[in-house]
């Protein structure tokens, strides 16, 4: 993708490229417990999470990029968002008493498998018809995997908040 987009010049952004796709997941998630904790008067956590997840960057920057470089960073910066991403989900299992982290499990795994299927599937096909064919995948890992998790119906169907 990168060296279609921007020349042959820009290619060895390539491993970076394709390590930071995972990071907006991540980034999404953070930003809604974010929010979570703002809308119960929480937003105190913010900063000091947000000063915590800086100075993870920094360590895992300083011992990645001497060895990798900009792969390095790239992983660098994933590892302290996931670590953000950890300490945000306690935060507000704390705040909400709900098992969040165990009730994201089911569209994790629904999203590996669809990730899965779209590698699998060739890029010759039709794109309207391998996103036609990975929404089915999405929708039945999710219906299939919501059967393992107990509680991740109820949470769906308003169980946790009446």
């Amino acid at each position: 993708v990168i060296e279609t987009v921007y020349g042959r010049r820009f290619s060895s952004g390539g491993p970076m490229f394709a390590l930071l796709l995972w990071w907006p997941m991540v980034v999404l998630a953070v930003f809604t417990y974010t929010r979570i904790l703002i809308s119960y008067d929480r937003q105190g956590y913010i900063g000091r999470v947000s000063a915590l997840t800086a100075v993870f960057n920094i360590g895992f920057n300083l011992a990645l990029i001497p060895f990798w470089g900009g792969v390095g960073a790239s992983i660098a910066k994933i590892l302290a968002d996931l670590i953000t991403l950890i300490i945000y989900q306690r935060l507000v299992n704390k705040v909400l008493r709900v098992p969040l982290g165990s009730l994201a499990l089911c569209p994790i795994i629904a999203i590996g498998v669809t990730l899965a299927f779209l590698i699998v599937v060739s890029a010759s096909f039709n794109i309207w018809l391998i996103a036609a064919y990975a929404a089915f995948v999405y929708l039945a890992a999710l219906f299939i995997s919501s059967r393992f998790v107990p509680g991740w119906r109820s949470l769906v169907t308003g169980g946790y908040l009446t």
